[in-house]
């Protein structure tokens, strides 16, 4: 059973482990990267979108989550699931977007996501967006 925990941006700049991990980071575009320990670190991806589940009208150059996030995403855990079972997730506060991919990621490799819905606020459009995608590479 493949592990994925979530993290604000603060809490992944303190997190520290003794086995190996993926880092899955994601930020709103422009900002700055996480700085991370990374004592034991096997990979990680970084993504900029917003925290956004529907297109705002009127506002544009509005990056949310697109396909081409959700398979670097599903690639990284595929590759790497036989020689790690802890991915870490961050998106700003630890609340939507990186409950999001959690919860699609926990779905597809678990079978199940229920705690990622009863403790967080997952991004609906992140979530259907990975789960999408899963779906269309057979997994």
């Amino acid at each position: 059973m493949l592990n994925f925990k979530v993290f604000s941006r603060q809490n992944i700049e303190q997190y520290q482990s003794k086995n190996s991990w993926c880092l899955i980071s994601i930020r709103d575009p422009g900002s700055n990267i996480v700085s991370i320990n990374t004592d034991n670190l096997i990979s990680s991806i970084y993504l900029d979108f917003y925290d956004l589940d529907q297109s705002i009208p009127g506002m544009k150059n509005c990056k949310m989550i697109d396909k081409f996030d959700a398979i670097k995403i599903i690639e990284m855990v595929e590759e790497f699931k036989h020689v790690c079972n802890t991915f870490c997730i961050n998106c700003e506060a630890g609340e939507s977007r990186s409950s999001g991919v959690a919860a699609a990621l926990s779905k597809i490799y678990n079978k199940n996501d229920d705690v990622y819905f009863q403790s967080y606020c997952p991004n609906r459009l992140v979530y259907r967006t990975i789960l999408s995608v899963a779906f269309d590479m057979d997994l």
